[in-house]
């Protein structure tokens, strides 16, 4: 089974940090935290527990396979139905080279996600964030960074950091009118911060609010090379989702950093989860897209 628990704690400072431990064989107390807290304690005639297993398979196989036709007149062996519950269109240009996720409804708001220095828009974690915020009514543009458009593979170079954030800027420009409501920015690891530091920039002209995913606070194993010199020029609210054992900073060093920001902030720490967030495995498309739902919306 399943079970997600979340705890609240409060540092020094404006940060809230939101834990949430993420395993298997829970008690029966944590059970019936994930049951009511996260997901709203819905009847579906099985345990507590087996609530968040339910709608977590459910929100996969919708992803995987669309909406079933339920049409009574359907008999066994008879081919079924299958709606798609968004589309997803390829964009390529001289300014913007994105994989867009657009729902069936009228869309709630627009987030552009950037990749990690070693991947491309195809990342799971983008895909996996892409899939979740999509089912909840969110348009989400999957780019890549210029410096992967020029070449497929290697890290970037820190020569070409203000090429990439250009890229950043071209996006958000891209996909602002995609709807009525706001727009957040933001991405995996190196996507996210320079992302952040285009916004640091940029203020509220650029984007709205700023998602980060495994922000990369330092380099593995050299605490004082922080990168935290824009932070304080950031007014829009900041969600960091953070694992608890990633390398490139603890949780402490984290919301020490993230309290430098001025605007609203917000972290979410997954326990026992590293720099990739294992979104495979863990729920951690879903967690993330809760907070962008309990946070930075209502921080609009």
């Amino acid at each position: 089974m399943c079970a997600m628990m979340q705890k609240f704690r409060m540092r020094a400072g404006s940060v809230k940090v939101v834990s949430a431990k993420v395993g298997m064989g829970t008690t029966p107390r944590d059970v019936q935290l994930c049951g009511t807290e996260l997901c709203g304690g819905t009847d579906l005639g099985v345990p507590d527990g087996d609530k968040v297993y339910h709608q977590f398979l459910m929100r996969a196989a919708t992803r995987a396979h669309g909406h079933v036709c339920d049409d009574p007149r359907r008999t066994p062996g008879d081919t079924v139905a299958v709606v798609s519950d968004s589309s997803v269109t390829t964009i390529e240009n001289d300014d913007v080279a994105a994989d867009v996720h657009r729902p069936v409804t009228a869309a709630r708001a627009t987030i552009v996600l950037a990749h990690g220095a070693g991947g491309n828009r195809n990342a799971v974690i983008l895909r996996a964030l892409a899939d979740e915020l999509c089912d909840r009514g969110f348009v989400v543009a999957r780019i890549d960074l210029p410096y992967r458009r020029r070449r497929p593979k290697g890290p970037p170079s820190p020569s070409t950091s203000p090429a990439d954030r250009d890229g950043i800027r071209a996006a958000c420009a891209a996909f602002r009118t995609e709807s009525d409501g706001p727009l957040f920015v933001g991405g995996h690891s190196y996507g996210g911060r320079q992302a952040s530091m285009a916004v640091a920039e940029d203020g509220t002209g650029l984007a709205d609010g700023l998602l980060l995913t495994s922000y990369p606070l330092h380099p593995p194993g050299k605490p004082d090379g922080l990168r935290t010199e824009h932070l304080p020029s950031i007014d829009v609210p900041t969600l960091v989702v953070h694992g608890s054992t990633d390398p490139f900073g603890t949780t402490e060093e984290m919301a020490d950093a993230i309290a430098l920001i001025p605007g609203p902030t917000r972290i979410v720490e997954l326990e026992k989860v590293g720099h990739d967030l294992n979104p495979k495995k863990k729920p951690t498309a879903t967690l993330t897209a809760d907070a962008v739902d309990d946070f930075l919306m209502s921080a609009q």
